[in-house]
């Protein structure tokens, strides 16, 4: 049943008094339900808010009508003296009365301070503005960290009771398994009620996509698309308890491992996407890479995975039903192939749901055990392929891997790192903007003492104005936030898929910053204001040094902090540059790529090997193609990895794992990979001849220190393979990853059935890609075919990053600009507050430029006591930076030298208009005004 929203229940509890709460929230209980069955659960919540704040309102109406009638009575004289000093202060020819009681005066201040506001709009708003900058951007990036690092998945029933499990190997932990893994943990873990496992679906094109997994062709003969795909266990949704929204779900037998029957269950985004939410999908076959699926269902529609940082997949298909649409991949979930060779597949990761009573260190505990178990099993599988056995390890938070969770714990934070910076900018500058106001008011604030207001009186009403700013700031920050999180989702290297709106928790945390503002930055001007000498706030208004070095020492503080931040927007800015010019041992421009899955179309390994040859020769014959090759993997989407031997060597016994690829001939020439002694592949490198490769740089120095490599030979698939060639070290898996060893086969020797087809274009891509796709399907219409640019890999890798740059760099840049403004706005007030001083200068016949470089120099001193004070700070915060940083040092002089020069440069501008303002001004009309 749906209930009220529970902030307007606790609201209307607090507006009616306790004997008319009861009945009142009974009669909009009944109401609510009514509008829930009539108009929807959406249009009752607002109807439900909207009855609550007229009766707010018509409760504060009946309040202030009170209190006129009070005002009216005989005894009315005394309060009627309060609106002449809403300090409620008394004339000392008026008898002795005490004060209203205390909600009368809260009151009055209010009265008072939103006259004020209505008043000064200018100043006021810059107020607001500045708050609601430097509130918003920390309740924006605290509610990206409630939801995605601090919140469990919805739905998901008690999450407390799931672990992720983690393998950790010489140190290096990870979260990849087989399924092989999943079955054995599955099935012999004690302390595990049960084990889920999922995963990307290789699919047509090999990566991971937006949409979730891998990608698959839904559809048949031209009315064809693609989704995207994960594998996960039949048990999957069952062990989450996550509901369906649609359907029962996977049969009884898929659920259980016993059926391998080809079922599909639809996300409730792509059901409603791209068949309108048709319940009749249930009755007809779906078909995925042209083999028909039976739809079990669709899944709720605020259910997003176990990965906050996971894109939620189009579809998910069973894991041992993938064979149906990926011949061979029941291969890749076995521990051992048929000839006794192991197995190095792992995709998947797993997540296990405690037995009840079991807690995290009875199950980490139950872990070495099990352990124990899988060794005695598995160990010569492990010292196979990777020289070692690893150590299982469990997690609490299972849903994120230790990497992706310290990747985005470490960008958020320094995120809001960021922000808490320009929001302590923005308070200092709301303190300076109090500050001058106040010094406006002392003169007032002087008559109300002398009429009798106390300072704590005194002290009430401007800590009461300095609340409802900040509260107004704050305000407008949570508005901020409603609509910032997704534009911050996108600046982190995660593909974050929570709910990023701002909920109860964010509202109290708002609040709470906002409260912070008024206390600490409103709280000293008003403090100052408040305890002046009565005939010194009358007669010298402003001319305390105190408030004058304090009011300095603010500008010196948020000068500090500009600085801090723009260095480090300017070294991020610089990796940017750094990634741009990066060369990447590779040439991305005008390269197409073609992703092809024979194997879907029915292909053998023999056959793809035939097909790459004949497409390979009617490709490089097309108009437009300078040259065309084929690979088995593409930069930056997957790798494959192997475990080389080589006699003679210190990896003879345990080997040196790395990448490997397949490639064909010309793959070097047609992506620009510099060969730097041998040879690359020929079409004469072919089945049936000797196995040959080609190792990179640092592959060659790791296997043979000192040696030439070239006609060295080490074991690859229980063959001796021959090293033809040395290759530039190129970049395969991240633009900012550090050089690392790789090898290349000829695809020729070692067909497979997934093949990527490269072409050098002579001009832009896109006007190759239908020519491509025509001869590639002339040779067989069903091909599933998927266009990619090489271009377009780089500039998602370095997009985030960019992003992420230009995003700290516009923080920087809002820090700049409030420390200029606060800068300007100091200035003027010394101008204004040494008026007089100034005039009898020039009337002793003091020159314009002297008047003008006392007033700048005052700026740039305050300007250079921050840069000095900033550039410590940064100095002493680098290392933190250090691992977002590319191809630039955290010390780099440039930006330390750039920035402050730039500051100065701004302190210069910001000083010299009130300079300029102070040079005209005119003796005789100074002295008058004062």
């Amino acid at each position: 049943m749906s209930t009220p929203p529970k902030l307007a229940v606790l609201t209307l509890r607090r507006i009616c008094s306790r004997k008319s709460a009861v009945e009142v929230e009974g009669d909009l209980l009944e109401s609510f339900s009514a509008w829930t069955r009539t108009r929807g659960h959406s249009f009752a919540r607002r109807r439900y808010w909207r009855e609550v704040l007229f009766l707010g309102f018509w409760r504060a109406v009946g309040a202030w009508r009170r209190i006129r009638e009070v005002r009216a009575t005989p005894d009315g004289y005394w309060r009627r003296a309060d609106r002449a000093s809403p300090g409620g202060g008394r004339s000392s020819s008026l008898p002795k009365k005490p004060s209203g009681g205390w909600w009368q005066n809260r009151i009055m201040d209010i009265r008072f301070g939103l006259r004020r506001i209505v008043k000064n709009p200018l100043s006021s708003g810059i107020a607001i503005l500045l708050l609601a900058i430097g509130i918003g951007g920390n309740t924006t990036v605290f509610t990206v960290v409630q939801e995605v690092l601090r919140k469990p998945p919805p739905l998901i029933q008690n999450p407390r009771e799931l672990l992720g499990l983690d393998w950790n190997l010489g140190g290096s932990v990870g979260s990849e398994w087989g399924y092989y893994d999943y079955e054995f943990y599955r099935d012999y873990g004690e302390a595990f009620d049960d084990v889920i496992a999922y995963g990307g679906f290789a699919g047509s094109m090999g990566r991971r996509t937006d949409s979730g997994g891998g990608e698959v062709v839904v559809g048949q003969g031209d009315a064809v698309e693609q989704a995207g795909a994960w594998v996960v266990s039949g048990n999957y949704f069952r062990v989450l308890g996550v509901p369906m929204a649609f359907g029962a779900g996977f049969s009884p037998g898929v659920q259980e491992g016993e059926d391998t029957s080809p079922e599909v269950i639809l996300s409730h985004g792509y059901w409603a996407r791209s068949f309108g939410m048709d319940p009749a999908i249930l009755d007809r076959p779906l078909f995925l890479n042209g083999v028909a699926f039976r739809v079990a269902g669709a899944t709720h529609p605020d259910f997003r995975g176990v990965n906050p940082g996971e894109p939620v997949p189009d579809l998910f298909i069973p894991i041992l039903s993938t064979e149906a649409i990926s011949p061979g991949f029941n291969g890749s979930l076995r521990r051992f192939q048929d000839d006794g060779s192991p197995s190095a597949s792992r995709f998947l990761r797993l997540v296990a749901r405690l037995d009840p009573g079991m807690d995290l260190a009875a199950a980490q505990a139950s872990a070495g055990v099990l352990q124990g178990r899988w060794e005695e099993e598995f160990s010569g599988w492990s010292q196979t392929v990777y020289g070692n056995t690893y150590q299982l390890q469990v997690r609490s938070d299972f849903g994120m891997p230790p990497f992706e969770s310290r990747l985005l714990r470490r960008q958020l934070y320094f995120l809001w790192f960021v922000v808490a910076g320009v929001f302590l900018i923005a308070c200092t500058n709301l303190a300076i903007l109090l500050l001058a106001s106040a010094a406006g008011r002392e003169r007032e604030m002087g008559i109300r003492a002398s009429l009798g207001a106390g300072r704590k009186r005194l002290l009430s009403q401007l800590i009461t104005e300095s609340l409802m700013l900040s509260t107004l700031g704050g305000a407008a920050g949570l508005g901020l936030a409603y609509l910032a999180p997704k534009a911050i989702a996108a600046t982190v290297s995660m593909n974050i898929q929570a709910a990023l709106t701002p909920d109860g928790s964010v509202a109290v945390f708002a609040l709470l910053l906002s409260t912070l503002a008024a206390v600490l930055f409103g709280t000293a001007p008003s403090w100052s204001l408040s305890r002046g000498s009565v005939s010194g706030l009358i007669q010298r208004p402003g001319q305390g040094r105190t408030r004058t070095r304090f009011r300095g020492g603010l500008v010196v503080t948020q000068t500090a902090l500009s600085i801090v931040l723009l260095i480090g927007g300017g070294l991020l800015a610089r990796s940017v540059q750094a990634l741009q010019r990066l060369d990447m041992g590779f040439e991305p421009e005008n390269r197409l790529i073609m992703a092809v899955q024979l194997d879907n179309a029915g292909y053998s390994d023999e056959e793809a090997g035939v097909f790459v040859q004949e497409a390979l020769d009617r490709l490089v014959q097309m108009p437009g193609v300078r040259s065309a090759t084929v690979a088995n993997r593409i930069q930056f989407l997957g790798s494959n990895t192997w475990s080389f031997t080589a006699p003679g060597t210190d990896f003879a016994e345990t080997g040196m794992r790395v990448n490997f690829n397949l490639a064909g001939p010309s793959y070097f020439e047609t992506l620009g990979i510099s060969i730097l002694s041998g040879r690359p592949f020929t079409r004469d490198d072919l089945p049936g001849g000797p196995m040959v490769a080609v190792v990179n740089e640092v592959f060659a120095q790791r296997m043979w220190p000192n040696q030439n490599a070239l006609g060295k030979t080490m074991d690859f698939l229980d063959q001796s393979v021959e090293v033809v060639g040395v290759a530039e070290t190129a970049v395969y898996g991240s633009v900012t990853e550090a050089p690392r060893a790789h090898a290349y086969f000829p695809s020729l020797q070692i067909p497979l059935g997934r093949q990527y087809f490269i072409l050098h274009t002579e001009g832009p891509t896109g006007a190759m890609v239908e020519p491509v796709d025509q001869t590639l399907r002339g040779m067989n219409p069903q091909l599933t075919i998927a266009p990619m640019t090489l271009s377009g890999l780089v500039n998602t890798q370095v997009s985030s990053f960019r992003i992420w740059a230009y995003l700290i760099a516009a923080c920087a840049g809002i820090a700049l600009f409030l420390a200029l403004v606060g800068l300007y706005g100091v200035q003027s007030y010394l101008v204004s507050s040494r008026t007089r001083e100034i005039g009898i200068r020039i009337a002793l016949g003091a020159e314009s430029r002297t008047v003008v470089g006392g007033v700048v120099r005052s700026g740039l001193l305050m300007g250079a006591l921050g840069s000095v004070v900033g550039v410590g700070a940064a100095l002493a915060l680098s290392g933190a930076i250090r691992g977002a940083l590319f191809g630039v040092s955290p010390n780099d002089p440039l930006v330390f030298a750039a920035v402050p020069a730039l500051l100065l440069l701004g302190c210069l501008l910001a000083s010299l208009v009130p300079a300029l303002r102070a040079s005209s001004i005119n003796p005789v009309e100074a002295l008058a005004r004062e």
